[in-house]
């Protein structure tokens, strides 16, 4: 049931029900054990990584492996007066489950992306949206940046390591753009100059016989 169908169940008991001892007990113990339930649910999420259940394990004075753990040692190692301890541990797994996807896209963006080519003048392909390229370029590299300034960041060595893998090639990557849209630039410019015009490639013989 519900936890509230469950609690308007107990009220709706009669009065003189309700005036016991043994009434007030299974109440209290209920909606501890519902307290409990709702912190156990949040113990479902996909954020909670092996290191964060050691934490808890060790929080807990869990002795086991993962495949023998019980909802009766939870229990038993005061969940309801963990509950503190429970929040920050999930609070560090979400932040830590943010900077993952952060650079999972980084990784499928920069691993997966192809340049876009366009046939110029039926004679060569040049690359174009630069600026989509850029753009997404600066971000990343924003965004890295911004991650090395998080808590959950310096937490994780796995974090740090991936982190500066991505942030030097994204670096080396961004120069080589530079001079790639610039010497593009370039031959456009010089391709119109020398083949662009009937008058300049007349006289190209006379100059370079």
């Amino acid at each position: 049931l519900p936890r509230e169908d469950i609690l308007s169940q107990l009220r709706a008991l009669p009065a003189r029900v309700r005036q016991y001892d043994a009434y007030i007990f299974v109440q209290d113990n209920t909606k501890k054990i519902l307290a409990g339930n709702s912190i156990l649910g949040d113990l479902k999420t996909d954020a909670l990584k092996e290191r964060h259940w050691k934490v808890i394990f060790s929080r807990f004075g869990i002795h086991v492996g993962m495949a023998e753990l019980t909802l009766g040692m939870l229990w038993d190692g005061g969940l309801l007066t963990k509950k503190k301890d429970m929040a920050e541990i999930l609070s560090t797994a979400q932040g830590e489950m943010a900077l993952e996807e952060f650079l999972k896209q980084v990784r499928d963006q920069w691993g997966k992306r192809e340049l876009e080519l366009v046939l110029y003048q039926n004679r060569v392909r040049l690359i174009r949206g630069w600026d989509v390229l850029f753009q997404t370029l600066d971000d990343h590299m924003g965004g890295l940046a911004l991650m090395k300034s998080s808590p959950y960041y310096r937490q994780v060595q796995e974090f740090q390591e991936e982190g500066n893998l991505w942030e030097d090639r994204l670096t080396r990557l961004r120069a080589i753009f530079d001079a790639w849209i610039n010497v593009q630039r370039r031959w456009v410019y010089l391709e119109n100059i020398f083949f662009g015009g009937a008058d300049i490639k007349a006289q190209l013989p006379a100059e370079w016989p």
